[in-house]
């Protein structure tokens, strides 16, 4: 007996190519059984012939062949079609005979039986490509041609996943060697993918399962957890390899499973639960990629986000970018005001964090933006006009109507400008319509419009309103569309963002996308076009699976802190409203805003006198102070006379190291000299200008568009 064959692996794809002999394909049984149902059925019928009752005949004979049909599929493992079109065909027939409870009985049953009978097909199928797989390794190493199902015979009602137990029958001219028996249930374990063993009898030998020993591993009880997570959802799984960082934290772990496993594994929502148990057993939250077609997985531990991060102020070099979270990753997600697709949807309930994030975004919008806020349920949005550009939400029905139409006739007429030259796009100030609770807002219009909406139109066009939908919705799907020329922005937000009320096209519409929970397998498919966003995101507030561009995939980030503008605030959160700008209800009398200037303001500065000479002082005779009745003289100055630094604007992009410039800071405008010009590393169409300030020493970096212009100070 030659053993020299060693076992190989095949991955779940290969392995169902592989053929199933005919010996195999079915349950040979039903076969047998259904020719004695039309044995049965043609005796019946002899007999109803025999009493003249035809239709008794009839129904026999169709029963008969039913029954045969079925067994004939069950037994040779096809011929499903001619099963199905017999039950339609004999139910079919019952109905119109007027034996209805017999016709619905027989197609009950065939439904069961179909169901029923495809699952043991497709077990016992995929029993059968194992012993197949088997078999192809077992003939060459014992020398024997014959084929898999001449050497084996499963035990199909006691047969698990792995295809335990089998009989083999090997051959008449070899002798078991017990010896070897070691070698031969190495290569049968190798092939299905599960510890056997072999127990050998004249002229056949049982090949049973085991339950395989792990070798001790006391050095890393991690592999021993792990590997009892994974045993207990996954039988046979194992703990491959577990990856450390320096301080011996566990940062990566790979785990493989049976070929046997691979139907199991296919399921989504399995998976899910295997990376959150995982996820428990390790303590930290992971991501899982997954190999299915050579049965492995690799988890990663996500970096560490913050539950808190104060909103940092805004970037004055990028004023139509808003940055509104820091990622996972590093990064921080940021919404680009002049994409293509210029809006923003925000999918989320109660308590995620989402007037936080509202908040966010708008205290970070450029300064003369009007928004227009929509709160059809009065209290989502209640104090937000409290940020300056932000106008009172409208809320009533009307009010709601009213206010997207404004938007839409500002949009049109800033359309007009356009094309007439009056303006450029670049002279626009933004408008914003923000909605809250997007599903509910529609269906409050459509309600409105069906009860009372239809009689005033018509009240007011003299036509009747037609359809179910308010025509306000018409009126913000043409925002959508059209809002990017024009300026005009839309963030929505809401609980669901399904077809219902949202449809496909309008959500293409949306460039930054954001979820303030897992969603369900489906809505991420809507929100995100992907099932990524269904597990993994922890459950704080402001926690978020974030897009921040059409076809990038989401990550988790952490959305900035911005608190409500409201008196009584703690002086961490006066703090950050007041680096944005944002003035307070109980602040100081006389207190001033703090915000950037900007370099083109300092040209619209009057021009002011040279600084003092000495010419300009009176003459003051020495002494005269220690007089006794002589007054000391008060020295006259004219007022304030400050020197302007004049200053020129030039592109970015042609600045030189050397060169003097004005930067903003908490004083004003400051003179810098630039240290260097470089490409951004983080994006191809921005520049670094790194700059030192005169005086000061401080070193810092302004992000700037290639097409940018920077205030340099003439000699």
């Amino acid at each position: 007996m030659s053993t020299t064959q060693t076992a190989s692996t095949i991955t779940s794809r290969e392995l169902r190519h592989l053929p199933v002999p005919d010996a195999w394909a079915g349950i040979r049984p039903a076969l047998v059984a259904g020719w004695g149902a039309l044995v049965l059925a043609v005796v019946v019928a002899g007999l109803a012939f025999t009493r003249d009752e035809l239709a008794v005949e009839i129904a026999a004979v169709a029963l008969g062949l039913w029954a045969l049909s079925l067994g004939s599929w069950l037994g040779r493992g096809r011929g499903f079609a001619l099963f199905a079109s017999c039950t339609v065909l004999c139910a079919g027939g019952g109905w119109l005979a007027g034996w209805k409870v017999a016709a619905v009985a027989l197609a009950v049953v065939a439904v069961v039986v179909s169901i029923l009978g495809a699952r043991e097909l497709a077990r016992r199928a995929n029993i059968a490509r194992r012993l197949v797989w088997l078999g192809q390794a077992l003939g060459p190493a014992t020398s024997d041609q014959r084929t898999p199902d001449k050497l084996l015979t499963p035990k199909w009602r006691a047969a698990d996943v792995a295809a335990l137990p089998v009989a083999w029958r090997y051959p008449q001219s070899m002798t078991p060697d017990t010896k070897k028996t070691g070698e031969l249930e190495a290569l049968v374990s190798g092939r299905l993918g599960a510890p056997v063993t072999i127990t050998w009898s004249p002229g056949s030998a049982l090949i049973t399962s085991r339950a395989e020993v792990a070798a001790p591993v006391a050095q890393d009880d991690a592999t021993t957890r792990l590997g009892d997570v994974l045993g207990s959802m996954l039988p046979g799984a194992r703990v491959d390899k577990i990856d450390r960082g320096e301080s011996g934290r566990i940062e990566g772990v790979e785990f493989s499973w049976p070929a046997a496993r691979a139907n199991r594994i296919a399921a989504i929502p399995f998976r899910g639960r295997i990376a959150a148990a995982l996820q428990t057993a390790l303590g930290f939250t992971i991501t899982a990629t997954w190999d299915t077609a050579n049965d492995r997985a690799r988890i990663e531990r996500l970096a560490e986000l913050p539950s808190r991060i104060p909103r940092p102020p805004r970037n004055p070099t990028k004023p139509m970018v808003i940055e509104f979270a820091q990622l996972r990753g590093g990064g921080i997600a940021a919404w680009d005001m002049d994409e293509p697709l210029p809006h923003m949807l925000i999918v989320g309930g109660t308590g995620g964090g989402k007037s936080v994030l509202l908040m966010t975004i708008l205290t970070g919008l450029p300064d003369h933006v009007k928004v227009t806020p929509v709160d059809p349920k009065y209290v989502g949005l209640m104090g937000i006009d409290a940020v300056p550009g932000v106008l009172a939400p409208a809320s009533e029905p009307e009010e709601m109507i009213q206010a997207v139409e404004n938007v839409h006739a500002d949009m049109m007429a800033r359309y007009r400008d356009l094309r007439s030259g009056q303006v450029s796009r670049d002279q626009l100030d933004p408008v914003v319509l923000v909605i809250d609770e997007g599903q509910e807002f529609a269906e409050v219009l459509n309600e409105y419009w069906m009860t009372k909406g239809k009689a005033k139109y018509k009240e007011e066009n003299g036509v009747a309103g037609t359809g179910s939908e308010h025509p306000v919705m018409k009126s913000l799907r043409s925002i959508l569309r059209l809002g990017r020329e024009a300026r005009v922005h839309v963030i929505l937000a809401t609980q669901q963002a399904d077809a219902s009320w949202l449809s496909t096209s309008a959500r293409l519409q949306f460039s930054v996308r954001i979820a303030l929970r897992n969603l369900e397998p489906v809505a991420s498919e809507q929100v995100f076009n992907s099932r990524i966003a269904t597990s993994g995101l922890e459950s704080y507030p402001g926690r978020a699976w974030v897009s921040p561009s059409m076809g990038v995939q989401p990550e988790h980030a952490q959305v900035f802190w911005t608190p409500k503008v409201v008196a009584g605030l703690s002086p961490a959160d006066r703090a950050i409203l007041e680096g944005l700008g944002v003035p307070l209800p109980d602040a100081a009398p006389g207190a001033v805003t703090v915000r950037d200037i900007e370099p083109a303001e300092l040209e619209e500065l009057p021009a002011v006198d040279d600084a003092l000479t000495v010419d300009d002082a009176p003459v003051v005779s020495p002494g005269m102070g220690d007089m006794p009745g002589i007054t000391e003289p008060v020295l006259e100055l004219p007022a304030a006379p400050v020197r302007t630094l004049e200053a020129e604007e030039r592109p970015a992009t042609e600045l030189e190291n050397g060169a003097r410039i004005l930067v903003d800071s908490d004083e004003g405008p400051v003179v810098a000299v630039v240290e260097s010009v470089d490409p951004d590393d983080q994006d191809s169409e921005y520049l670094a200008l790194t700059y030192r300030t005169v005086p000061g020493d401080e070193l810092g970096v302004l992000g700037l568009r290639d097409d940018e212009t920077v205030p340099v100070v003439r000699p």
